[in-house]
């Protein structure tokens, strides 16, 4: 005996497959933008993957002068520089000859909190530096170009290693 089908289970047959097929293709081109989509709203949520921050100036020319302006009127701060290459903000202070080492390493914690501070790209520090969006590189010499203390911080880190 041979199955026959009605007009109304044909009707139903044919809807369920356009779904199916309508429910493949949808799902087809989701996956086609779903790597993008994960990526910016990871971006939103955790901020830019390391390879983005970072490559735009950390201070504009103004920004600068006024860092630059601000440590130089701290006592025992002779010269100050600041260099960006990429991600790495470099951080120089030539300081009086007889500077101990802990006030250096003080006044080099000082001008990487006055960066953060300004900057517009870097959250603000709080107790500690906390970590940003730069890699920072300190370098505190004498006039004499003797190195007194030299530092870092890469961008995840929350404080600055001597």
């Amino acid at each position: 005996m041979m199955d026959v089908m009605s007009p109304r289970e044909v009707k139903e047959m044919g809807s369920t497959d356009v779904l199916g097929i309508g429910t493949a293709s949808a799902v087809a081109v989701a996956l086609r933008f779903a790597p993008a989509a994960f990526k910016t709203i990871g971006g939103w949520l955790f901020g830019p993957s390391p390879e983005e921050a970072g490559t735009d100036p950390i201070l504009t020319g103004g920004e600068e002068t006024l860092a630059l302006a601000s440590m130089t009127a701290v006592p025992r701060v002779v010269e100050a520089d600041i260099d960006q290459r990429e991600r790495t903000v470099v951080l120089s202070l030539v300081v009086a000859p007889n500077t101990p080492t802990e006030a250096a390493h003080t006044l080099g914690e000082r001008f990487v909190r006055l960066v953060k501070t300004i900057a517009s790209a870097e959250p603000p520090p709080g107790d500690e530096i906390g970590p940003g969006s730069f890699d920072y590189v300190v370098h505190i010499s004498a006039p004499t170009q003797i190195a007194i203390a030299r530092g870092g911080k890469p961008m995840a880190d929350h404080t600055l290693s001597w």
